[in-house]
């Protein structure tokens, strides 16, 4: 099993490490994890020390299917259509924007691929009242991989794809729970270093009790990956 940390190119974290990639591996191999899980943006991401992506979390679209279905006519300005979707502007924008973030994902070498199957708005995290249901956000999100993949050589993603799914069902959950993991990855906030450490720490130390906080499954042969977290009852 390969123990990772969440991190991202956005400041929010590169600050805490003066935007030295090399620190950056330094302080993930002095705390024993085996790399990072990188958030990308719409973006190139900056040159890093090999070896040290070793998942990939695509960027995630919290809107993106009003625009999947709509195109144009979907009630999202244009800079709320960057921030929730990339600035696609219609679906074969879409897959063209998809395009070249899965090829930035690839260069990275990682071991695979997140992309999360979900369509969510700020309203729906508070009230759970969707506006699209499972199957419908499922069956868009399978037309738009499948799409995309069709870019590529043989049909074939250019790395391998795990889905992550949003606001799990406790049976989803039940399912997870039977699995070992292959790969665990430490998700918290994080004020600084020394935070990042001692919360690594505390994990680590609780590991063997640790429950199931969420799944993600390989696209195409249904194998599936989960978090685990000693907080989540």
């Amino acid at each position: 099993m390969q123990q990772l940390i969440n991190f991202s190119i956005y400041p929010l974290h590169t600050r805490l490490f003066d935007n030295d990639w090399q620190a950056v591996a330094a302080f993930a191999k002095g705390c024993g994890l085996d790399g990072i899980e990188l958030l990308i943006g719409d973006q190139p991401p900056p040159d890093l020390p090999t070896g040290l992506v070793r998942g990939v979390h695509l960027p995630y679209w919290i809107r993106w299917l009003d625009i999947w279905r709509d195109g144009a006519a979907a009630t999202i300005s244009a800079d709320e259509r960057h921030f929730l979707a990339g600035a696609a502007r219609d679906a074969t924008h879409m897959v063209e924007l998809q395009h070249t973030i899965w090829q930035r994902a690839a260069a990275l070498r990682p071991h695979y691929a997140v992309f999360h199957v979900s369509h969510v708005t700020m309203e729906h995290a508070f009230t759970g009242a969707f506006t699209y249901s499972s199957a419908e956000v499922i069956a868009a999100s399978a037309d738009l991989l499948n799409a995309v993949a069709a870019t590529f050589p043989n049909g074939e993603p250019p790395v391998r794809l795990w889905l992550e799914n949003l606001f799990c069902s406790p049976r989803c959950r039940e399912i997870v729970a039977a699995l070992q993991p292959a790969v665990l990855v430490h998700e918290f906030v994080i004020a600084s270093r020394d935070d990042m450490r001692a919360r690594l720490e505390e994990q680590q130390t609780a590991l063997e009790g640790a429950k199931q906080l969420e799944c993600k499954a390989d696209w195409m042969n249904a194998t599936e990956r989960h978090l685990r977290d000693p907080e989540v009852q």
